[in-house]
């Protein structure tokens, strides 16, 4: 069993290049980053927000859901897959429009981030069925936890990925988002993005795998290497 992880996926392109690295690799589970751009818009609406720009963090979100919905049209073409999709673009950009009239603090930035993050591993879960894969999203938001020295409650991970196995037997891919936890008082968190590779390696250590890959951009093409080796450039 084989767990894959990825870094920067800037566009359209860098999402088929992906999708056609995992349909090679063929990992049980694919742990995923944000989508560069849609990166680039949460830190806009976190700094709208936080000055109390209202406004300009409406049109931030709202050029999410353009793009992930143009997204959508060019990746997933299978009419059903297409029109879930959008719905669930739309249900996720409607609670994040919510959050932001919300009180700026820490904690509802996080969960921003936290619906961003799972709306781009939700895009590319989509894209996999399109190409025939049974993949199911793996809400990381609940099943990593830290504990109070902010280091992975593997007891805990453990049990919850278990169940969570036994319910979707049938899946043959499992699509992770990076970072996201949450932390010993139940709320959203994330695990310091200087940590993916150990992020990638948590996941990969309770789904008992064989074999990890970490597959790092060089020159706009995804090159894999096993933990611990570094990447010429």
């Amino acid at each position: 069993m084989k767990v894959c992880k990825f870094e920067k996926i800037k566009d359209e392109d860098e999402i088929r290049q992906v999708i056609n690295c995992i349909q090679k690799e063929y990992p049980y589970v694919a742990v995923l980053p944000v989508l560069t751009r849609l990166q680039e818009w949460m830190q806009d609406i976190s700094v709208s927000w936080f000055h109390e720009e209202d406004e300009a963090s409406h049109a931030t979100v709202n050029a999410i859901e353009e793009y992930c919905r143009t997204l959508t049209d060019h990746l997933v073409t299978e009419p059903k897959l297409n029109q879930d999709m959008k719905t669930h673009i739309q249900e996720c950009i409607k609670k994040i429009h919510t959050l932001v009239e919300d009180k700026a603090d820490l904690l509802i930035d996080k969960i921003i981030k936290a619906e961003i993050y799972r709306l781009s591993t939700d895009l590319l879960t989509y894209c996999l069925r399109q190409q025939g894969v049974r993949a199911q999203t793996l809400d990381t938001g609940k099943f990593m936890q830290i504990d109070l020295e902010r280091k992975p409650d593997i007891p805990y991970i453990q049990e919850s990925i278990r169940r969570y196995i036994d319910e979707n037997r049938d899946v043959d891919i499992f699509v992770a988002p990076l970072s996201i936890c949450k932390n010993v008082y139940g709320e959203t968190d994330f695990i310091s993005e200087s940590h993916n590779d150990y992020y990638a390696t948590v996941l990969a250590s309770i789904f008992k795998a064989d074999e990890i890959v970490l597959s790092t951009q060089i020159n706009h093409v995804y090159a894999n290497r096993t933990p611990g080796e570094s990447s010429t450039h």
